[in-house]
């Protein structure tokens, strides 16, 4: 039965698919809750860098501006304000909940809810032309893993995704409507997804190169340098509030001389290459987007080149640029490509199943993208199953996620002042722990005697022996046994 364009029959469709697009976060929730049992809105923060982001937006809550330190390690200071490692973007991601919501446990959680659902509301209100671009773009946008997995944490990815989700929206509307307002609306949409992680921009290319028509001349060589000079503007501004991270490769590249910055690359680098194609245990769907990656970027690249589509082809540079840069100034595996690959892989998906292409080979490439992102929903449910039966540790199901809290904010504030200061932890990374810390103290993660000697902090809380506490920290208290917690003395 053919549909007649523009009929009842056409509208009732187009929003029955708009209200099931939106849903979406909705539908995965419940798909969460039915797997593994749990209500991942009720869960808490778990790993360090969750428990660093809760313990951030926590002070800004509650004392503002006047947030103290943000911890992360804090004998690499950023060069300006009290931040982290973790920069600007938890305030870029969550301040705005932070200042209109109370505090709790779970409100990471649920902000980047709230933000994927705002997000594909607005995709909707934005995209909503063609029923079969609506369809493939409904799949795209539920069947990513890289969504569904990071639904339940307490990680910038879900805000990130939400950005790239909003951006795309905004670039296709742009295309279809040739109004100024959704390109500015757009640039301003890009310059936010650099700076709440500055490897994006990249998403950013093929509005530039269709801004200069998807030609190679002049005015494309200096649309180009300014590209490249706002994300290095970005880059610059964001590096400004970020401190080093001591294990990261960058760094250690910085620090060595000409030669060795080459052979700690290539040696990052094939080390990179050697896991890209390995698939370790547990990590299914880590495997599956890396090969996804690969497969949809020779997918673009052959489609580019038979229906000599620019479009397509800067879709392919995207993926292949994302996919580079996490070989060769990266990581590969531990989930680190997982979380910054993602929202790329959703963002190309997206422009995929809504390039405005026709014929049989285009649909065949939107339903190729579209079947893609479906599987990697069903190797995530699976993924995500064996873990709520084993019980086994993982960052998408620690069952310490969902387990009770109980306060010991009471316990713990009488042994630090008023003051903002700095502590490290030895300690077991324990959401009780961490939220029983009063606002403005900026937590740092210890994992040896030697962290704690270069942390330099006013307070230190430890669970193990004293005998590797640095000399100068006296033992102020004993909240529970065989736990202590040292303070420095005030230096003269």
């Amino acid at each position: 039965m053919k549909i007649k364009t523009g009929g009842k029959a056409e509208i009732l469709l187009k929003l029955l698919i708009g209200i099931a697009t939106a849903a979406i976060p909705l539908l995965l929730w419940y798909l969460w809750v039915r797997v593994s049992g749990c209500d991942i809105l009720q869960s808490h923060p778990s790993i360090s860098d969750e428990l660093g982001y809760w313990r951030i937006m926590y002070s800004f809550s509650e004392c503002g501006l006047d947030f103290g330190a943000c911890g992360g390690f804090i004998n690499s200071p950023a060069r300006w304000g009290h931040f982290g490692s973790h920069g600007l973007s938890p305030f870029l991601a969550w301040g705005w909940y932070a200042l209109l919501f109370p505090w709790t446990q779970a409100s990471l959680v649920q902000a980047n809810f709230i933000m994927l659902t705002a997000a594909m509301t607005v995709f909707v209100l934005l995209v909503h032309d063609n029923i079969a671009d609506m369809i493939f773009s409904a799949a795209v946008l539920c069947g990513t893993s890289y969504i569904f997995l990071f639904l339940c944490s307490s990680m910038l990815e879900i805000p990130c995704a939400a950005a790239v989700i909003v951006f795309a929206a905004l670039m296709i509307r742009w295309e279809r409507t040739g109004k100024k307002l959704w390109l500015i609306l757009a640039v301003v949409q890009a310059i936010y997804l650099t700076l709440l992680r500055y490897c994006y921009a990249v998403v950013a290319f093929p509005l530039v190169w269709e801004l200069c028509g998807f030609r190679l001349n002049r005015k494309t060589a200096a649309a180009a340098a300014v590209y490249a000079l706002v994300t290095f503007l970005a880059y610059f501004v964001s590096e400004m509030f970020i401190a080093d991270y001591p294990e990261d490769i960058m760094v250690f590249v910085e620090n060595a001389g000409l030669m060795g910055k080459i052979r700690l690359l290539l040696e990052n680098s094939a080390a990179n290459i050697k896991r890209y194609f390995a698939c370790a245990d547990h990590q299914t769907s880590e495997f599956y987007q890396r090969m996804l990656f690969a497969a949809l970027t020779a997918a673009l690249c052959v489609y580019a080149g038979v229906k000599k589509s620019a479009k397509h082809l800067s879709f392919a540079i995207v993926l292949a640029g994302m996919m580079l840069m996490n070989v060769f100034f990266y990581d590969i595996g531990y989930q680190k490509e997982f979380r910054s690959m993602g929202p790329v892989l959703v963002f190309v998906l997206i422009m995929t199943v809504n390039s405005g292409s026709a014929g049989r080979s285009a649909h065949v490439l939107k339903a190729f993208a579209a079947a893609a992102a479906a599987l990697s929903l069903i190797v995530a449910v699976k993924q995500i199953s064996g873990y709520s039966q084993r019980q086994e540790y993982n960052t998408f199901f620690l069952p310490e996620r969902f387990s009770p809290v109980a306060s010991s904010e009471d316990v713990l504030s009488e042994y630090f002042g008023d003051e903002p200061a700095s502590a490290a932890i030895k300690v077991s990374e324990t959401f009780d722990t961490v939220a029983g810390i009063p606002p403005q103290i900026g937590v740092q993660w210890a994992f040896s005697g030697k962290d704690l000697r270069d942390a330099q902090t006013e307070y230190i809380i430890s669970i193990t022996d004293d005998s590797i506490i640095p000399d100068g920290y006296e033992l102020i208290g004993e909240p529970y046994p065989g736990y202590q917690i040292y303070k420095r003395p005030a230096l003269e």
